[in-house]
C-alpha cells in the first residue's frame, strides 16, 4: 500500500487492515523499552558490559519506537472513520452486533436510539455523545460497551412511581382546569401537553422527551396505578406521534395521553 492509498483510509476495518500491524509493533517496542527501566542499576554497580548492552537496547527501541509513533501520527491524522455511506453502515452494523441482544437499535448514524439512551456520533470533533455524555472512544464495540454500563445505570436507578403518579395527577388537574371539563368519570389529555408543563421551569435539556417516556415506561410496569381512589392509564397515539413505550418481544407502543378515571376526574 502506498503513501497515497495509506492518506485515503477510511472506515472501522480499514483502520485495523491499514494500521493494525505498525501498532502491534509499537506496543512491543513500548514494552520492551519499559522492561529496561532496571538500567540505573547497571549504572550504580558499573556493570559496563550489561550496561553496554541496555544502552544499545535502548537506543535501537527508541528509534524504533519514534519512526513508528511518526509514521501513526501521520497516518492515522488523515484516516477519516466514517466519510461514505459504507463507512457509515459498516460502522453501524459493528455497534448493533456489539450490543446485547436483547437490545432494539432505533434511528440510522449518526442519531441512535437505545432505549432510554440517545447515541449521536460526532466524528467531525472525534466525539461520541451517550445521553450527552461525551466518550472519546470511536469504535463501535467501545462505543456499545459504554452504551450498555449506561443502559444497567439507569435501568438501576431508584424509581418512585407513587411521586411520579403525583406529578402526572397534578399536571392533569392544571391542563382539565384550563380546559373547563372538569367533573366528569373519565377524562383525557395529551401527553404532550403533560411533558410541555413538567419542562416548563426546568426545560427540556433537564428532562428529554426520552426520559419522560422512559419514566411512563418504569410507572407502567408497577402494578399499583391508583391514588385516592383515582386511576391513571395512558391511551396510544391515534396518529402514530407521541412517546415510544417498549414492550419485551413485541412492536412498541406510541402513547399520546394520560388518562385518568375515578369518582371525578378532577378535584
Amino acid at each position: 500500500m502506498d503513501d497515497k492509498e495509506l492518506n485515503e483510509t477510511s472506515g472501522v476495518s480499514a483502520y485495523a487492515e491499514a494500521y493494525g500491524s505498525s501498532f502491534a509493533n509499537l506496543t512491543k517496542a513500548v514494552k520492551k523499552l519499559g522492561a529496561l527501566k532496571n538500567v540505573s542499576v547497571q549504572v550504580d554497580q558499573m556493570n559496563m558490559v550489561t550496561l553496554k548492552k541496555q544502552l544499545d537496547d535502548i537506543q535501537r527501541l527508541s528509534e524504533e519506537s519514534l519512526r513508528l509513533a511518526n509514521f501513526l501520527a501521520e497516518r492515522t491524522a488523515a484516516h477519516r472513520m466514517a466519510v461514505s455511506e459504507t463507512d457509515q453502515r459498516e460502522w453501524t452494523d459493528l455497534f448493533r452486533a456489539n450490543l446485547s441482544t436483547q437490545r432494539t437499535v432505533e434511528g440510522d448514524f449518526p442519531q441512535f436510539l437505545v432505549f432510554p439512551i440517545e447515541i449521536r456520533v460526532d466524528f467531525a470533533n472525534d466525539q461520541v455523545l451517550i445521553n450527552k455524555k461525551i466518550t472519546r472512544k470511536l469504535h463501535p464495540k467501545a462505543v456499545a460497551d459504554a452504551v450498555e454500563r449506561e443502559l444497567n445505570r439507569v435501568y438501576a436507578e431508584r424509581f418512585n412511581p407513587q411521586q411520579f403518579m403525583k406529578v402526572l395527577l397534578r399536571a392533569f388537574d392544571l391542563l382539565i382546569a384550563e380546559a373547563g371539563t372538569n367533573n366528569v368519570k373519565t377524562q383525557s389529555v395529551p401527553l404532550t401537553e403533560v411533558y410541555k408543563l413538567l419542562t416548563l421551569r426546568a426545560g427540556s435539556s433537564s428532562y428529554s422527551a426520552v426520559q419522560f417516556a422512559f419514566d411512563i415506561y418504569r410507572f407502567r410496569r408497577q402494578e399499583e396505578r391508583s391514588l385516592n381512589g383515582r386511576h391513571v392509564t395512558f391511551g396510544a397515539s391515534k396518529n402514530r406521534s407521541g412517546y415510544i413505550i417498549p414492550r419485551q418481544g413485541r412492536d412498541p407502543e406510541v402513547l399520546g395521553s394520560l388518562e385518568v378515571t375515578g369518582p371525578e376526574s378532577a378535584p
